[in-house]
């Protein structure tokens, strides 16, 4: 064999060890954000229900006498729906990663967050300071779901036209 065949082989070589290595390190990351995730859907399930309903939140905090207290529930969502859209725009494959128990879906907890959320404001008499809030929670909602819904829009399309 000639020598150039022998470099581009060579090269080739390095460039696959590199990328497995890119890949080694980036696991951690993948794997941080998959938790942060699903740390948060865990911790629904015990003031939501499961599977997570609005409903049943609403009704577990009105049980409790908790419904005027739920703006620190709406901070701490915004909060997961901001660190979400930082996640899942950055790395679009962890919106594929599927959470643990089928019933407790990232994707289910955070439509039972919206409905609770949705039916407070709709139906339920609450301080102004809390509607405000969660005013502000669906503006953050709403950003932060753009760029997701994007990302998973293009891989449906590459799919169909494959």
């Amino acid at each position: 064999e000639s020598l150039g065949a022998i470099e581009l082989t060579f090269v080739e070589a390095a460039l696959g060890l590199g990328l497995v290595a890119l890949l080694i390190t980036y696991l951690p990351t993948i794997y941080s954000a998959y938790q942060r995730r699903e740390r948060e859907v865990s911790l629904l399930s015990v003031r939501a229900g499961i599977p997570p309903s609005g409903v049943e939140m609403l009704v577990r905090f009105q049980l409790i006498g908790g419904i005027d207290e739920m703006a620190d529930l709406w901070s701490g969502w915004e909060e997961w729906f901001v660190d979400l859209e930082e996640s899942h725009a950055s790395m679009g494959s962890l919106a594929h990663f599927r959470s643990g128990p089928p019933e407790n879906s990232w994707v289910t907890a955070a439509g039972a967050v919206m409905d609770g959320a949705s039916l407070l404001l709709s139906s339920v008499e609450v301080e102004y300071e809390n509607v405000l809030s969660l005013t502000k929670t669906f503006q953050v909602i709403e950003q932060a779901l753009g760029p997701i819904l994007t990302v998973r829009s293009s891989y449906s399309g590459v799919a169909a036209r494959a």
